[in-house]
């Protein structure tokens, strides 16, 4: 019934978004996740406004566009989506749209959710989904800053000479975080550390990491079955950790019921990075921040 009046309002809002025909673009673009709202909002400064759709810690699997936010899709010079897994409401908005729509991981291999990538405990996942979480690996943070800067000057061509010199800031930073992650850990070592949130941190793998998760699949949609939960327990066990991961935007029942079988856990705080949670300021923390605080938060485990 929730997602029947979703469709139902977004279609309305469509639908009177396209009559406005002889609306001109705003000097606005539109952002669906984090990431791209914190290079956009950096390189845009003063240019142009950035808006963002997601509420803090919300998730964006759940997530469809108010008829509000639909206008201001409709309205914007370019939408800079993650991907259609992520957003498959961008269908929706296809026909209507006046600006640009553009898909930052149409240049980034996406990882496929195969046994040598797949990290959950669960046995009955779909090995044939795509992981659609890439902005957690910092390389390609780098990929995906090239499209937006590129997308903004031909947007933008009369702010091509600042644009470019803010690129070139934040590909330095973001150059730093991918040296920060591959020195993490030395040659030939691995590090195993276990989430109770869903699977969004496979792209470390790159880098030696390997996070597991008592979640089938790649979504948070799905709990996870009692038997999972007793498998991730006893990994833990297994792996003598007592350092257990969370996430604020995950399910915290879930987070509670592991916590109470553990003696002596303790939690360290992870971002998947998608939002910012409400203990985090919006207006002023980063993208490079954020990945910055995962690798200090996993560095303890070492």
């Amino acid at each position: 019934m929730k997602k029947h009046v979703l469709i139902t309002i977004t279609s309305f809002a469509m639908l009177l978004a396209s009559c406005q025909t002889n609306t001109t673009l705003e000097n606005n673009v539109v952002t669906t996740l984090f990431p791209q709202y914190s290079i956009a909002r950096h390189l845009l400064d003063g240019i142009a406004d950035v808006t963002f759709l997601l509420e803090a810690g919300q998730s964006p699997h759940d997530f469809e566009p108010t008829p509000s936010q639909v206008i201001s899709l409709n309205r914007a010079k370019a939408v800079f989506y993650t991907s259609e897994i992520v957003e498959p409401w961008i269908h929706n908005v296809e026909d209507t749209a006046r600006g640009q729509l553009i898909d930052l991981s149409s240049n980034i291999t996406l990882l496929e959710g195969h046994e040598e990538h797949e990290t959950s405990l669960e046995d009955d996942h779909d090995h044939g989904d795509e992981d659609p979480h890439y902005w957690i690996d910092p390389a390609n943070a780098l990929l995906m800053l090239s499209t937006i800067s590129d997308t903004l000057i031909e947007l933008f061509p009369e702010e091509e000479v600042i644009l470019r010199s803010r690129e070139e800031t934040l590909r330095t930073g973001l150059s730093e975080v991918v040296t920060a992650y591959e020195d993490l850990l030395g040659p030939d070592q691995e590090l195993d550390i276990v989430f109770a949130g869903h699977n969004v941190f496979g792209y470390l793998e790159t880098y030696g990491i390997h996070v597991l998760s008592p979640y089938a699949g790649f979504s948070d949609d799905v709990l996870p079955t009692a038997q999972s939960l007793a498998d991730f327990v006893m990994q833990m066990e297994e792996l003598n950790t007592l350092i257990l991961y969370v996430s604020s935007t995950d399910n915290q029942a879930i987070i509670e019921a592991l916590i109470a079988a553990l003696d002596g856990v303790e939690t360290v705080e992870i971002f998947a990075i998608a939002s910012v949670p409400s203990s985090l300021d919006l207006s002023t923390v980063t993208y490079e921040e954020m990945l910055m605080l995962n690798l200090e938060a996993m560095a303890q485990s070492l």
